[in-house]
């Protein structure tokens, strides 16, 4: 067994998720783990929303205010998406964040899977995520597909050139 970071982005409509294994959380891992995000997505949403992390946010200051990293920088430019941080100590700004690991372990990760690599890993999660667009969610019993449908009728494309993440 070995402790694994991954990254996770959801769609804050539809809760459609995106799962990737990474091979460290340093910065460059980071940005290529949501360049791939963007790319499974099919899409790049207007506002990307943080909780924070030194990777990205390298000093927090007071509200809103942070000195993001100039890599960062540089994706949020490329892809052309607004980037957002959630103030600190604030749970009600993130509701599904704080669940969402947890979601990913009893869900993706119960069993443990046994996997010979980080890109065997990788396919298992890209299976359990477009698996996840046939959870019902909302009021109207939609599917995470549908209203993920409705969040990418709202998306910036994904730009033709590859973002270099270092």
């Amino acid at each position: 067994r070995r402790l694994v970071p991954v990254l996770v982005m959801t769609w804050s409509y539809s809760n459609a998720p995106f799962a990737l294994a990474l091979p460290t959380e340093r910065t460059e891992a980071v940005l290529h783990g949501m360049a791939e995000g963007f790319a499974f997505f099919g899409g790049v949403p207007a506002e990307v929303w943080w909780d924070n992390p030194a990777t990205v946010a390298i000093h927090v200051g007071r509200g809103r205010e942070r000195t993001v990293h100039p890599r960062y920088v540089a994706l949020a430019s490329h892809f052309t998406f607004a980037a957002k941080f959630c103030l600190p100590a604030t749970p009600r700004e993130k509701p599904r964040v704080e669940n969402r690991v947890k979601d990913l372990e009893r869900m993706w990760a119960t069993p443990v899977p046994r996997v010979r690599d980080l890109a065997e890993l990788n396919e298992h999660l890209r299976r359990c995520c477009v698996t996840a667009r046939e959870r019902t969610c909302g009021p109207n019993a939609d599917t995470v597909g549908t209203r993920f449908a409705r969040d990418l009728a709202a998306a910036l494309p994904v730009p033709p050139r590859p973002f270099e993440a270092c």
